[in-house]
């Protein structure tokens, strides 16, 4: 096997090249998206796509096996629709895996940790339990194994939750305004029990500190909170953050990536961050969460005096965005109630008074009909509580999800772009039924309940049919 040490490949004419089998490289980066050619897969063999940006100390391709030693942020797919998903092992035990929803745009991260990895096609697209792999076996019932790896898309009107447990990895994408947006990568092991995580963007309000700026005028806040509702803001292993800026600065000297210190009020610079230019992004580590931006200051500096305004901003904005936290309390006001039904219809709660009785009632009927039982639990009318307000409910249907997937092609002609924040927030809409935020548009409604009457051959009345009218009158997904 040949082997090349010490190099950085930079594969600018990426369209054009591919790696052969029975190769190896050290020091490995990729610049654009390179196809990794004769991977063993069921009886023949099939092709890797190694996306942008992916990084680690080596790779290798050895009897069609493909391998990848250190792994910093890497990502895998296969335009293959025969490849159903992709299965990451190390010492023969499975770490993580991702199903192969669009081939040649979904992919598989390898967890950001030390040793050898193992990145196996399947054509099965359920993902295995972690364990070693081989042996057959007797059938037998049991639920299926929970995801390893967990994703989700967020758009610039919407906040995506990720909720990942301690044997799973997670990316969240978060797209917000001014053409930007950041991704998190959460490895395997990084917390010790079901968390949820969520990114918003803060605006700044406030006259920043002298001869200093914020690019892009934002600051991004990540939070982190467990099953009970408490913040978690320190992790047993380093989480990646990813910030993708369209709008490059022509001029980045003295820009840094910043944190908020709420023990000094300081902003504090992160280590070691990557500034790419090329793909106008800022790659960076951290162990703990609070809010981040990006700054300019007049010359190289550690840490950056907070002034008055800049406390007075993040208070109101925090006061002001904490739905969360709100939603947290409402639950268990609902779940107190004797008749907690009539309770949130008659009644409402803070959040969801203005909305009206008629569409608090259509939020708890797309409940009902996703999940096939009325809510009983605080969990179960915090999920109720996200679709009122327009927020993505916690708990998955796979089931739901695939229909609406099988929905959205049938309206819109097209499969959905599951890396499209407005595509992701559609199906959303369509299965589960999240509540649009915009204010009524009665001729967009009017256009929908024509375009689904052509298309279905029925007028709307079950509550899946008015998930689809709503997204089609307020989702902005184009053909």
């Amino acid at each position: 096997m040949k082997f090349f040490q010490k190099v950085i490949w930079s594969f600018i004419f990426v369209v054009i090249f591919s790696i052969p089998s029975n190769l190896s490289f050290a020091s490995f980066t990729a610049s654009g998206n390179i196809t990794m050619q004769n991977i063993s897969f069921d009886s023949g063999t099939t092709t890797f796509i190694v996306f942008n940006s992916s990084t680690s100390d080596s790779i290798g391709i050895s009897s069609g096996s493909f391998s990848i030693v250190n792994p910093g942020l890497f990502k895998v797919g296969s335009a293959d629709t025969a490849v159903k998903a992709f299965i990451a092992r190390k010492d023969n035990i499975t770490v993580a895996c991702e199903s192969n929803l669009i081939p040649g745009t979904s992919y598989l991260t390898v967890p950001i940790a030390s040793g050898t990895y193992t990145i196996e096609p399947s054509a099965n697209s359920s993902c295995p339990s972690s364990g070693g792999g081989g042996g057959g076996g007797g059938g037998g019932g049991g639920s299926p194994a929970a995801p390893i790896n967990i994703s989700a898309v967020g758009s610039n009107s919407q906040t995506a939750p990720l909720t990942i447990g301690a044997s799973q990895n997670g990316q969240l994408l978060q797209n917000l305004s001014n053409n930007t947006s950041l991704e998190l990568e959460v490895p395997v092991g990084a917390v010790t029990g079901s968390t949820t995580f969520r990114i918003t963007e803060l605006p700044v309000v406030f006259v920043p500190p002298t001869a200093s700026y914020f690019v892009n005028n934002q600051i991004f806040s990540i939070t982190a909170a467990n099953s009970s509702s408490q913040a978690v803001n320190s992790f047993l292993a380093p989480l990646s953050m990813t910030i993708k800026l369209a709008n490059w600065p022509l001029d980045m000297t003295n820009v840094d990536v910043f944190y908020y210190s709420e023990t000094s009020k300081t902003w504090v610079k992160v280590e070691n961050p990557t500034f790419d230019a090329v793909n106008k992004e800022v790659r960076f580590s951290v162990n703990h969460l609070t809010m981040f931006a990006l700054i300019k200051t007049a010359q190289a500096s550690e840490n950056i005096t907070v002034n008055q305004n800049l406390e007075a901003a993040i208070g109101n904005s925090a006061e002001e965005g904490d739905i969360v936290s709100r939603i947290a309390q409402e639950k268990k006001e609902i779940a107190s109630q004797s008749n907690q039904e009539k309770y949130f219809i008659d009644n409402g709660t803070a959040t969801t008074k203005n909305i009206g009785a008629g569409e608090r009632g259509a939020a708890l009927s797309s409940y009902k009909g996703v999940y096939g039982a009325a809510p009983k639990t605080e969990a179960n009318w915090a999920d109720v509580l996200n679709i009122a307000n327009g927020r993505w409910p916690l708990a998955v249907s796979k089931k739901i999800e695939s229909l609406a997937y099988t929905n959205f092609k049938k309206v819109y002609g097209r499969n959905p772009n599951m890396k499209n924040s407005t595509d992701v927030n559609a199906l959303k809409m369509i299965g589960y039924g999240v509540r649009a935020t915009k204010a009524r548009d009665l001729k967009a409604e009017k256009e929908a309940l024509s375009k689904f009457a052509k298309i279905f051959k029925i007028s709307p009345k079950l509550a899946w049919h008015w998930n689809l009218v709503r997204a089609m009158a307020y989702s902005g997904v184009k053909k």
